[in-house]
């Protein structure tokens, strides 16, 4: 059995096959450049496996590699790898289904005089894909290897259409880096307040609630207050009352008792009926002499 590993590097040429077994033939992780110019550039007559990261070019006259049981190539886990072949190495096309992620036979390889295996290297196409969650730059080679994948960063709120007295307005968020549209939402139709014709108050203050009942106070002010207003003159039987109120909405900010009069305040009181000054009128009962 003949074991090519461990990162070995081998350069190998001959006039008959360059690297030959008697039996299996592994190549693994291993550098090999093996020429014939008479035969096939690599043989086994057991079986031929190229393993894991290696970098196996082989040239022959006869052919390029061979075994009489089998010769097949597996990549890394997770990894994968590419085959050309062809005449030389700049008439090289890819193999079918190249690049391999899984242990893939070599047959009908044998005739082609170039052959050449090696790990793949990613690289990233240049539009994003992207799904709800991330982005991400698939491989050129369709492998289904995702690059430089992160999660979506979202923009500010980006207007889409302004919203009107008439119609709503349309609004999103987006990724700053591929453009995945994250959220959107609906702007608000623009609404004009109407006040209302009843003034609504509180005990400080007063408003103009919207007809539109969304608790959006229009014309809001304190209360200013009124000199005092007698709402009942005070007697001498019975007290009076009076208040301050708001002049501009009628809230009433202040009330007050006038007391009652007493009898001698009574008895001064002038009164005066067209200009004139009326003395108080005393009314007496006199016993009726027969």
């Amino acid at each position: 059995m003949l074991m090519i590993s461990d990162n070995s590097d081998i350069t190998a040429s001959s006039f008959n096959p360059a690297l030959f077994s008697e039996s299996d033939m592994t190549i693994s992780n291993s550098k090999v450049y093996a020429t014939s110019n008479n035969d096939l550039g690599i043989w086994s007559r057991d079986t031929l496996s190229i393993e894991g990261k290696s970098d196996v070019i082989c040239k022959g006259t006869g052919g390029c590699l061979g075994a009489i049981s089998s010769a097949s190539i597996t990549p890394v886990t997770g990894e994968r790898v590419e085959v050309y072949t062809g005449a030389d190495e700049d008439n090289a096309t890819a193999m079918e289904g190249s690049p391999f992620s899984q242990k893939t036979n070599l047959a009908g390889i044998k005739t082609n005089p170039y052959f050449h295996s090696y790990s793949h290297t990613h690289t990233a196409v240049s539009t994003w894909s992207k799904d709800d969650a991330t982005h991400w730059h698939g491989c050129t080679a369709n492998d289904g290897k995702r690059l430089d994948e992160a999660a979506h960063t979202a923009s500010n709120w980006i207007i889409d259409r302004e919203a009107t007295i008439t119609a709503v307005g349309k609004k999103h968020k987006e990724c700053t880096i591929c453009g995945q549209i994250m959220e959107t939402a609906e702007i608000p139709m623009l609404h004009i307040h109407i006040p209302s014709d009843v003034w609504s108050k509180n005990d400080t203050e007063h408003w103009h609630n919207c007809t539109a009942d969304d608790n959006e106070k229009l014309d809001q002010a304190a209360h200013i207050a009124s000199e005092w207003i007698l709402d009942k003159e005070a007697t001498i039987s019975a007290a009076g009352s009076k208040h301050k109120e708001c002049i501009i909405c009628g809230y009433v900010m202040q009330t007050e008792i006038i007391p009652m009069m007493k009898a001698e305040e009574a008895g001064s009181i002038e009164k005066k009926i067209k200009g004139k000054t009326m003395l108080p009128v005393y009314k007496y009962l006199c016993p009726i002499r027969n």
